[in-house]
């Protein structure tokens, strides 16, 4: 670069000579490149004419050179100016002038920064004035300066958002699970089955001794997930930010006994499986408005951070984050979460309402946030920029709305039945802990007739009777003690009680069952089964007939008499057929099958 120095004052007539010698030797030098000293005012200007600095001829302690030249920041590639001064040191003020095009209507002044080192971190400058296309600054120190319009940095939070949206139509977000023990949980019984798709990712295994569920949200945005009882959330890879609001956006679950959590695109939450209970649990996978907002408030914090990032407010994202769930923001965003849930009409709707409503609490949140003596300068700025993002996402939004998918997908974790071994009393007829007799029987048994005793149906045990004395009696599970003579029967296995009974003569020994079926069953829907014995159950016209009783539900387990199926037992997981029994020939809708939680048989003590 050429090196512009001061010329020489020559007099060419007497009264210049004494003006000269009067006011001094003063000279403006314009080019990318020029000489200061104490007895000038210097003007250097950039090669591409946008900046001019002006060091005033007292701002310096000696004489230097004074450089401008552009450099670009490695750190995001912004394209700024060099300015250096060598042999000399700045004392006072200067002035930098960036020239800019027109600004748009509204547009804030642009954002002035410097940077010590290349590559180093950007300070903004709050003390900028603007004189028609010009922005101009004062400085008592020269680094990298760079000049930032508020309508780039919004062009370039507007392609973040795009490819933000963008990604709402992938499916594959996140990582499918791994579980340890898969083999091992499918040999304990355990069978897992799923909806088809590629929009959720899942394993069950058996880690620490525990069968686990892991389930990934593959889809581009928030869902909820729906799990039953038998389920119980172990971890989540939620951050704290989005774990917060999920909690406070999530929609209450289909029924009371269900809970449910949000799952932001991507997002993994692993579950414990209860080893015992229900014949079956499971989650389901849907679309929600709560988990509509928890993605929408994703991108707007992915806005907040572009726009922060060139005024330093890196620092201050989590101060936002934090105002994103204040009640500023929170009382418009539960408004919207109580919506009934997405429909396969509904769901591109909700989430664009979903998203105006995040990028609208970016106001709120900034004006709440405690962003720090620096960043309070430019609240304005930051709220005309998001809300130009907030008009460009609109726009956006109609080439993805065949991206949201109103279905759900369901997984169900299926038990294998468990089977319990039941023992009231020991040899001697005394009872074992949890087990009492009932009523005034223990100290007085009543003797019974066990003349045609035989083995108990469920006896897998021997000395295990049924046959003693009527029907009411209900003496179907008969232990029979040492002295062969006392007798405890009548069980009732979920209350633990029974009844002492004694017989009218000395008992045989008795083997087990040959084919023991269990004298009770619990069933998945919670109902408690006793095998008939006797009376007069009813029939119906397709040739079932009664099987188990179910006091506590509205019908029984029936027996298919033609294939002499009363359980199958032929999966892990075993089954009956439920239905009504009437007069004979009365018609019924055919049997529904019941998966059968556990099954309990008698077994010596």
């Amino acid at each position: 670069m050429p090196l512009f120095r001061r010329s020489l004052c020559v007099p060419f007539a007497l009264v210049v000579t004494v003006v000269l010698v009067m006011s001094g030797c003063s000279q403006s030098v314009v080019g990318p490149e020029g000489s200061v000293g104490p007895s000038d005012d210097t003007v250097v200007r950039s090669d591409d004419g946008r900046v001019t600095i002006e060091v005033p001829a007292d701002a310096v302690n000696g004489d230097g050179v004074l450089a401008v030249e552009p450099v670009t920041d490695p750190a995001d590639g912004a394209e700024g100016w060099s300015i250096t001064l060598d042999g000399a040191d700045l004392t006072g003020t200067a002035t930098i002038r960036f020239t800019i095009d027109d600004l748009e209507e509204g547009e804030p002044i642009p954002l002035i920064t410097y940077a010590a080192e290349s590559g180093g971190p950007r300070t903004p400058v709050s003390d900028v004035v603007l004189d028609g296309n010009r922005v101009v600054v004062t400085t008592t120190h020269f680094s990298n300066w760079f000049l930032t319009r508020w309508r780039d940095i919004g062009s370039r939070a507007i392609d973040d958002m795009k490819r933000n949206l963008d990604a709402l139509a992938a499916a594959g977000n996140g990582s499918p699970p791994e579980c340890a023990g898969e083999a091992t949980i499918r040999d304990d019984g355990f069978s897992i089955t799923s909806d088809s798709g590629q929009r959720v990712y899942w394993c069950l295994g058996r880690e620490n001794g525990e069968p686990v569920l892991k389930v990934v949200n593959a889809r581009g945005y928030g869902v909820s997930a729906e799990y039953t009882p038998g389920l119980t959330v172990a971890t989540s890879d939620r951050e704290d930010f989005i774990a917060t609001l999920a909690q406070l956006l999530k929609s209450p679950p289909s029924t009371r006994a269900n809970d449910v959590e949000l799952l932001a695109a991507g997002n993994r939450i692993e579950f414990t499986v209860a080893e015992s209970g229900r014949a079956s649990d499971g989650v389901m996978i849907q679309p929600d408005p709560g988990a509509y907002l928890l993605t929408a408030a994703e991108f707007a914090a992915s806005t907040y951070a572009m726009v922060l990032k060139p005024v330093g407010g890196e620092a201050a994202e989590s101060a936002l984050r934090t105002a994103l769930v204040g009640q500023g923001c929170l009382s418009s965003m539960t408004g919207l979460a109580v919506t009934e849930k997405a429909g396969s009409d509904a769901g591109f709707d909700l989430f664009r309402a979903a998203l105006d409503v995040a990028l609208g609490c970016a106001d709120l949140a900034v004006k709440e946030a405690d962003l720090g003596p620096i960043l309070a300068d430019w609240v304005q700025p930051i709220i005309w920029t998001v809300g130009g993002v907030r008009t460009a996402a609109m726009g956006l939004l109609a080439g993805v709305e065949t991206a949201f998918d109103p279905s759900g997908y369901r997984i169900v974790i299926t038990r294998p039945t468990q089977v319990v071994n039941v023992t009231a009393v020991d040899g001697r007829g005394d009872p074992l802990p949890g087990w009492q007799a009932s009523g005034t029987q223990a100290a007085n048994p009543i003797s019974l007739d066990c003349t045609y005793s035989q083995p108990a149906a469920s006896a897998v045990g021997s000395d295990i009777i049924r046959g003693c004395g009527s029907t009411a009696d209900s003496a179907n599970t008969c232990w029979v003690h040492s002295d062969r003579m006392t007798l405890t029967c009548a069980m009732n296995v979920w209350d633990q009680t029974y009844v002492g009974y004694r017989s009218t003569e000395p008992l045989a020994p008795s083997p087990p069952a040959d084919a023991p079926i269990p004298e009770w069953i619990e069933l998945e829907d919670g109902a408690h089964c006793t095998l008939a014995h006797g009376g007069s159950w009813g029939a119906r016209t397709d040739g079932f007939g009664v099987g188990y009783a179910c006091g506590d539900a509205d019908y029984l387990v029936l027996h298919d008499v033609a294939n002499d199926v009363l359980i199958d037992s032929s999966e892990p997981t075993w089954t009956v057929k439920v239905g009504d029994l009437g007069s004979p020939g009365q018609s019924f809708p055919p049997p529904t099958e019941l998966g059968v939680v556990r099954a309990y048989f008698a077994a010596s003590p």
